[in-house]
């Protein structure tokens, strides 16, 4: 067998290398669903360290929590610790801008309880609901800054099949 023969598949398949990857190169980048993260900053007002009390079906409570920028503001976490006659709770939630461009939240407790909701802020106001969907219950978490300065709270619930929500638990909490 020749020397030529084995080289031709080999230049060939070089070749073919070669301009797949010039192709590549002048190819633009693959876009991603890089969710604006602008959106959240309508949620600033919620950034910092609060100090809370509240009542409700579990009784006064009492606690503390806080919100911060994660992720290079492509998110916001809140942390949540609070003591009432049922005992000691805490939470995390995760709020962030789906792909589809809205705001989502998961929140996960210390009883096994996780959460998927969607958020809306509210036009001129410094309000923010969180409600969930699906089957089941379903519930609606709200946070608004008030011109004093403190932050008025609730954690509402609706029956499966219901669209009548009761408060389980409302509040208020002052920065630390």
């Amino acid at each position: 067998m020749r020397a030529s023969a084995i080289l031709v598949p080999f230049v060939a398949l070089a070749l073919t290398l070669s301009l797949t990857v010039d192709a590549l190169a002048d190819a633009p980048p693959p876009r991603s669903a890089q969710p604006d993260p602008a959106s959240l900053e309508a949620l600033s007002f919620l950034i910092g360290n609060w100090e809370a009390s509240g009542a409700g079906e579990p009784g006064h409570s009492a606690g503390q929590f806080s919100f911060q920028w994660a992720a290079g503001h492509h998110a916001i976490t809140r942390r949540n610790e609070s003591v009432s006659p049922n005992g000691r709770h805490e939470d995390a939630m995760l709020v962030y801008v789906s792909a589809g461009g809205g705001m989502r939240a998961l929140y996960v407790d210390s009883e096994g309880h996780t959460i998927d909701y969607v958020g809306t802020v509210s036009d001129g106001l410094q309000r923010v609901v969180f409600e969930s969907g699906g089957t089941g219950p379903h519930y609606r978490l709200w946070y608004e800054l008030k011109p004093d300065s403190s932050l008025a709270t609730g954690f509402l619930v609706a029956s499966p099949g219901s669209s009548e929500f009761k408060t389980y638990l409302e509040g208020v909490a002052h920065r630390r």
